[in-house]
């Protein structure tokens, strides 16, 4: 680990935080939507019920998906609160702008993240 980077400045850490709040609301509402569809149970035939059953399943695992991006989102803006926002939460280097500005809620680094794909870091929490 190298020494400790600087904090991002006052400007930039606006940006990340309306577009990470932008993100937020977006999620919600995906999730909102697929509960109140979910909850529009009508009576079925044989075959729509074995489509509707695939669809659950694709949905849900959207859902899946949904639910962690929103934990991300939210822990993103956690960090921007305790000032470790655009740090790496396992070297502690500088993430860089540029993939701030494409995924605003990383948490890592691009070589920790890859490390943690391969399987080499023991927590990602």
């Amino acid at each position: 680990m190298s020494a400790r980077p600087r904090q991002l400045p006052k400007r930039a850490l606006g940006r990340y935080r309306k577009l990470l709040l932008a993100r937020l609301t977006e999620l919600r509402s995906e999730l909102r939507i697929e509960s109140e569809r979910a909850d529009a149970g009508l009576p079925l035939d044989e075959q729509e019920h074995a489509r509707r059953s695939h669809d659950e399943y694709i949905s849900n695992s959207l859902n899946d998906l949904t639910w962690m991006e929103l934990r991300q989102v939210e822990g993103a803006l956690e960090r921007l609160e305790k000032n470790g926002f655009g740090l790496c939460q396992d070297c502690g280097d500088a993430i860089p702008p540029k993939r701030l500005d494409v995924i605003p809620w990383a948490s890592y680094c691009l070589g920790c993240e890859e490390r943690g794909e391969a399987g080499d870091l023991v927590s990602r929490g």
